[in-house]
């Protein structure tokens, strides 16, 4: 399964979100900023975009689980989330899933 989507640009995806960073400290003091999106869906409810992978998740009260690569289905899904069923949009996040090494 792949981790990242080849040739992902974060820009042509949920086009009327800005870009955010972030940048933090490593412990071996490496500065890292990570660059994303963040669509907000509702009260406490968001989806969150890793620039550099495509890899996505849903945001719960700031804790995010379940991690899926973004897809334009998905994406379409998110943009009209007041009307999509969410069994179906859930059946996809779990069709799109990202399952790492440790499971």
């Amino acid at each position: 399964m792949n981790t990242k989507i080849e040739g992902f640009n974060i820009e042509e995806w949920f086009t009327h979100s800005p870009v955010q960073s972030e940048t933090s400290t490593e412990m071996t003091g490496e500065v890292i900023t990570e660059y994303y999106k963040r669509l907000h869906l509702g009260e406490h409810l968001s989806v969150y975009v890793d620039a550099e992978t495509g890899q996505a998740f849903l945001e719960h009260h700031e804790s995010g689980d379940g991690t899926f690569l973004l897809t334009r289905k998905l994406e379409r899904m998110f943009l009209d989330f007041e009307n999509v069923n969410l069994a179906e949009l859930f059946a996809e996040i779990y069709k799109n899933r990202w399952v790492g090494i440790y499971g």
